[in-house]
């Protein structure tokens, strides 16, 4: 029944049919690609290697980021940062490219990098006692440590928002050494969480 329905049917009419059901078939296996999904694309690709998992000869090798950090972190120093540092310039210049929008999409694993980032920078600057005064904050971080921190604040607010920023600034005021004898305010102002970042550009 339905072979004679489809043989009695116009030839220019079966032709649309069979056009949009393989259009129908082409949006359910492969949806069309949205603004985000195409600036997300890039991003993956600028930072494979780095923030992404790289694949070689049918080896996968593990984000760079991971060893920068714990190499970062064992130093302690402008020297020992230096590689990290750099790199991170690169990440703000891609971030950069990323609408604000396209956060949810950017993945769990670069957002936990990231926030790891700040809260490393954090007690970098802080060091392993509570900065003497306000001036002395930024530890042995320069003006253009300082200004790669901001960039980077400022793209984690843009990209996931203000309160997951806030989130990880309660964490650090609890966490720094000896935080807990000079009280939130107090904390608040000896970090570099209180640099006003219009001053770095």
């Amino acid at each position: 029944m339905i072979e004679r329905l489809i043989a009695s049917l116009p030839k220019g009419l079966l032709g649309l049919l069979g056009i949009g059901a393989g259009l129908f078939l082409i949006t359910i296996i492969e949806p069309p690609k949205t603004l985000c999904d195409i600036q997300i694309e890039i991003f993956e690709k600028n930072q494979e290697g780095y923030l992404y998992q790289e694949r070689r000869m049918g080896q996968t090798f593990e984000p760079k980021i991971k060893k920068s950090l714990a190499e970062c972190a064992h130093s302690n120093s402008m020297g020992g940062c230096f590689a990290f540092f750099r790199e991170l310039k690169r990440i703000n210049r891609d971030l950069k490219a990323l609408p604000g929008e396209c956060g949810s999409a950017v993945g769990s694993q670069v957002k936990k990098y990231l926030f790891t980032t700040l809260k490393l920078m954090t007690e970098l600057a802080w060091g392993n006692k509570p900065p003497v005064s306000y001036a002395s904050r930024n530890g042995w971080l320069s003006g253009s440590e300082i200004a790669i921190y901001c960039r980077l604040k400022n793209q984690v607010i843009r990209l996931f928002g203000e309160k997951n920023w806030e989130a990880l600034r309660e964490e650090l005021f609890v966490t720094l050494p000896g935080s807990d004898k000079l009280g939130r305010t107090e904390t608040w102002n000896r970090s570099i969480m209180s640099v006003r970042c219009e001053s770095y550009h």
